[in-house]
């Protein structure tokens, strides 16, 4: 992904995919200060994670929050490795109404 070898890598950032490409927070936590923006996509329960292709079945998407995705502990790293941006990324086809319920989640969030 970035390596902390070049001697750049201070002025690099990114936008890490949240959800089901990485929903454990590791890259926070390993690349501290590298991200600027995430994209946060919930997946179904029961569906495999970790598939880095960036892609799943389209009835695999969910809104925010009613996936298996832990998104308290997500946001929680994320703000401590300075995440400025989150950016709700919902590619089923039944957008308008996943959106704001996505949108009622994330107000309702305590962290």
């Amino acid at each position: 992904m970035i390596s902390s070898r070049s001697g750049g890598h201070r002025f690099l950032s990114a936008a890490l995919p949240l959800g089901f490409e990485h929903d454990d927070g590791s890259l926070f936590e390993r690349y501290p200060g590298r991200f600027a923006a995430t994209h946060v996509k919930d997946i179904a329960k029961g569906t495999p994670l970790g598939d880095s292709t960036g892609t799943a079945p389209e009835e695999t998407n969910v809104p925010i929050g009613q996936g298996q995705i832990a998104w308290p502990d997500l946001f929680r790293a994320a703000e401590k490795a300075g995440v400025g941006w989150h950016i709700i990324e919902d590619e089923s086809p039944a957008v308008e109404k996943q959106v704001p319920e996505s949108l009622r989640y994330l107000a309702g969030l305590k962290l």
